[in-house]
């Protein structure tokens, strides 16, 4: 099987997620919002209305901790917590045997800093400030598709008169993807070309 997230080299430790758009509503699970500011939680809980989460909150490390051993799928986290910081957090969370899928919002992009959060064993990062999307992108990629590319949704009704071609379509992508991957294996440049032209004439 084939990692869309693997084929197009994204990386959520550089804001890289692998799905373009998101419906709210079809996102489920629970999600923990740690921050010590009140308006960045109130911020990330209204990109949040319209989804199917069930969201808690936390200000405190502490607090976070007691929360996420009472059950969550995923915390999403700022770097900066008063006096502490995300790596702290996520010790902590590793001595209550917490294995969570966390996503740290930091305004600091930097090389040492995403090595530091890289090593802290964080999933993903979200830049600040952030925006709707984004978020949703984030928890999709770590609620729906394990990391790894997640379910595939899309923005055609089911009017529409191209809809029924939806499944055909996805698996010549799946297809391809397989051709693409042996073209790379053998160096096949000219293959890789001819699969590159196919897909985006048909996409269009």
């Amino acid at each position: 099987m084939i990692s869309t997230k693997d084929l197009l080299g994204l990386d959520p430790l550089h804001e890289a997620y692998s799905l373009e758009r998101v419906d709210p509503t079809r996102l489920h699970g629970s999600v923990l919002i740690v921050s010590t500011s009140d308006l960045d939680r109130e911020l990330l809980l209204m990109c949040l209305e319209d989804t199917n989460l069930a969201i808690n909150t936390a200000e405190t490390i502490e607090n976070a901790v007691a929360r996420a051993k009472r059950g969550t799928d995923l915390i999403i986290t700022d770097y900066h917590l008063g006096e502490h910081t995300a790596p702290q957090l996520m010790e902590s969370l590793r001595k209550e045997e917490c294995d969570l899928a966390i996503v740290v919002l930091t305004s600091d992009k930097s090389e040492p800093t995403l090595d530091i959060i890289r090593q802290c064993g964080a999933c993903g990062i979200l830049s600040k400030p952030t925006n709707k999307d984004r978020l949703l992108q984030a928890l999709a990629e770590f609620l729906h598709a394990d990391g790894d590319g997640g379910p595939l949704y899309t923005s055609l009704s089911s009017e529409d008169a191209v809809y029924p071609l939806l499944v055909k379509f996805v698996s010549q992508i799946s297809r391809m993807a397989l051709n693409l991957e042996k073209a790379l294996r053998e160096d096949d440049q000219q293959g890789c070309m001819e699969i590159v032209r196919t897909l985006s004439g048909t996409a269009a």
